[in-house]
């Protein structure tokens, strides 16, 4: 009979994993040693929250569940960070973690943490493995990731039972209540009647398969289209009727046409993704793979299941809108926010809006870009134009620092012809430097631009508007330069959009990793202490 740590190795084998990311231990080796002879690579990671950041890239551009592994007790700690991101940004990951054997309990204490008490309020189940029904568990905790809402599910594996045989009886788990479907005409007389309806399209809306079916909806509709960050690139940020990004800010520009709306069709949308709570009062038509809870948003109808399923089966009907509605309400945002005047650049230095412009210049149509946290993700997430589905990552729910490079790290993996770009902030590359020796070795051809204004940028801001000195959120950063080299990676210092074009290119064009430091003036960041939020 095959061992645990096997059974673990074929289950997800059997769900289409062949990427596990992690730190191992002592503790876990006969996990890896099985995962690796089932032909699933496993790749080491030099923090094990970065593990977990991977996995969730990996599972948001594959729409199927990825995994990352740790050993018990610190290994198991430090990946808190990105569990807790796969569990606000809704990723399905398999968490797999080691544990002290229950024998050893209660008089040995080292390196022993509860880790289900730890991990249940930040996944959707938290299990042990044991022998004889370790293969029904494995089962439940996979299909539990993807079903409903995703997320991540933790399970934990000691190594006296990882060696043990594995035996077949099963666990029943309890089944989620059926959700609600409401009546598909009387849905399309609600949208009948909208006379200015606006689409809101979030990380539940899956923009691979069925962004064809939002720009005929939206066309159709003559309704603007207003995308969370997770969403971007569900609507070619060139058609006229998209109309921006919403969940950055307490004013996102958005916010003028949602307020205008008279009927709202909500597409796999998560107030998650918002950090100003949802006070709209127009109906809302709540459209999605999950159920409206947690929270539950008052909607005005709701249809579950595959969201490109039931817009094919709401095609059929006939619209009040006001014609041309959407086009000029767009058309009038866009010229607004066109008209506004940012400051000039100190010398020596360049606007974040500079870098912006000079990768998407440089980019391909389809190039993965990731963003870390901070001043530059919410400029990024509000002004980078994404043209592909499902080509912009962040971490949103949770918003890490940290999560850029490891996430840009597992895109390159997963597409190595694609163009990838990790846009991060001088703080979040130190959080996250350990994973450029991943580069080192693999020569994966990573752009990373750094925005580099020795800060935490977006604290300072705000001690800033509240008339406080910064205190503890500037420093002197290290020379990015010697980090490049140290680690055989290319490097360039920018300070104005044309040199940034040009190392941009010069890039691309040796298809090796890089740091690009871009010398910023923060100044003319959305959240700078000379706008409000």
């Amino acid at each position: 009979m095959p061992k645990v740590a096997e059974v673990l190795a074929q289950e997800l084998k059997r769900a289409g994993i062949d990427t596990v990311f992690g730190l191992p231990g002592g503790e876990n080796i006969a996990v890896v040693d099985a995962i690796q002879r089932t032909g699933i690579d496993f790749v080491l990671v030099h923090h094990e929250a970065s593990a977990a950041y991977m996995a969730s890239a990996m599972a948001r551009l594959t729409g199927k569940p990825s995994a990352c592994l740790a050993t018990l007790g610190p290994g198991a700690a430090n990946a808190v960070a990105g569990v807790a991101h796969a569990y606000l940004d809704r990723a399905p990951v398999l968490f797999i973690s080691a544990q002290i054997p229950d024998k050893l309990r209660p008089l040995h204490t080292h390196q022993y943490i509860n880790l289900q008490a730890m991990f249940e309020p930040i996944t959707k189940g938290s299990f042990q493995l044991e022998a004889n029904t370790a293969r029904s568990i494995i089962e439940h905790a996979m299909a539990l990731t993807m079903k409903g809402r995703p997320g991540p599910v933790h399970l934990q594996v000691s190594a006296d039972m990882a060696g043990m045989e594995a035996g077949d009886e099963q666990v029943s788990f309890m089944e989620e209540m059926n959700t609600r479907l409401d009546d598909i005409d009387e849905v399309r007389h609600l949208i009948k009647n909208f006379q200015r309806p606006v689409i809101l399209a979030g990380l539940g809306f899956d923009a691979t398969d069925e962004h064809y079916s939002l720009a005929k909806l939206c066309e159709k509709l003559d309704a603007p289209v207003i995308l969370t960050p997770k969403a971007k690139g569900a609507l070619d940020a060139r058609h006229p009727l998209y109309a921006g990004t919403i969940g950055l800010t307490q004013s996102d520009p958005v916010y003028e046409i949602l307020d205008e709306a008279d009927g709202i069709l909500a597409l796999g949308f998560d107030v998650v993704e918002l950090v100003k709570p949802w006070q709209h009062y127009a109906p809302v038509i709540w459209i999605a793979p999950w159920e409206n809870t947690d929270p539950q948003l008052p909607a005005t109808a709701e249809l579950v299941g595959e969201v490109g399923q039931i817009l094919s089966q709401l095609d059929a009907f006939q619209t009040a809108s006001n014609k041309n509605w959407g086009t000029e309400c767009v058309a009038t945002l866009h010229k607004k926010q066109s008209s506004i005047q940012l400051p000039m650049a100190k010398s020596g230095r360049l606007l974040p809006q500079d870098v912006l412009s000079a990768v998407r210049q440089t980019v391909n149509d389809d190039a993965i870009v990731t963003t870390d946290v901070g001043s530059h993700k919410i400029l990024a997430a509000l002004e980078w134009p994404t043209y592909t589905p499902n080509s912009y990552l962040l971490s949103n729910g949770l918003s890490c620092m940290g999560y850029g490079l490891p996430a840009a790290i597992a895109a390159s993996r997963l597409y190595p012809e694609r163009q990838v770009v990790c846009f991060t902030g001088d703080a979040g590359l130190l959080m996250a430097m350990g994973e450029l020796a991943q580069l080192r070795d693999t020569k994966a051809p990573l752009v990373i631009v750094v925005f580099n204004d020795n800060a935490l940028d977006l604290i300072r801001a705000k001690q800033l508007k509240a008339a406080i000195n910064p205190q503890g959120t500037e420093f002197h950063g290290p020379d990015w330069g010697k980090i490049a080299g140290a680690f055989g990676l290319g490097y360039a210092q920018v300070n104005d959009e044309a040199a940034c074009k040009l190392a941009m290119q010069g890039a691309l064009d040796a298809a090796q990793p890089i740091i690009i430091d871009a010398l910023i003036d923060p100044s003319s960041y959305p959240t700078s202490a000379r706008n409000q939020l």
